[in-house]
């Protein structure tokens, strides 16, 4: 993936998923834990989008559930976004080494994307229900349009790093 980026060569991905019985089924694209910052924000607003028809029925228990799935996803699509546009990949969890090359591309990160993603993340924290919430505090989780609108935000920042990025010369 990465000569073919450097070469400007399009490519088309696919995976090979298994069932509990076979393997060797072929899907197009990638599972969620190998997607990059912006297709899991795409899929992250067509499930924030999806979970409009149970907000509109009053089907608060499938809401709850949906709409916390969405933050679920954006708190970890946050932490790829620090991975990916942060540190521009010059540090990945799990490698063996550090990729000194973009390092540059780090001095476009300013105090406030930093904010503005500690914000972001703060407010996931806040709604996954990876933690356990006290039964005496009042809870409420956000509407649609309030999740798209976070989106948004992560989509906001990635972009003004990409378009930063790209202003530091070589």
């Amino acid at each position: 993936m990465s000569g073919a980026g450097d070469l400007d060569v399009p490519i088309s991905l696919c995976r090979v998923q298994s069932n509990r019985t076979h393997s060797g089924y072929v899907a197009d694209g990638l599972p969620w834990v190998a997607q990059k910052t912006v297709q899991r924000i795409d899929q992250l607003e067509k499930d924030a989008r999806a979970t409009q028809a149970d907000y509109d029925a009053g089907n608060d228990d499938n809401y709850n559930a949906g709409i916390c799935g969405v933050y679920d996803g954006l708190r970890a699509t946050v932490e790829r976004a620090v991975e990916e546009w942060v540190f521009r990949g010059v540090v990945v969890r799990h490698r063996d080494y550090i990729n000194l090359k973009d390092l540059r591309l780090v001095a476009a990160v300013t105090v406030t994307h930093c904010e503005r993603l500690q914000k972001l993340f703060q407010r996931c924290c806040e709604i996954t229900q990876a933690h356990d919430r006290s039964g005496l505090r009042s809870f409420g989780v956000p509407r649609p349009d309030e999740a798209l609108a976070d989106l948004a935000e992560l989509r906001a920042v990635v972009e003004e790093l990409k378009n930063l990025q790209k202003a530091i010369p070589t």
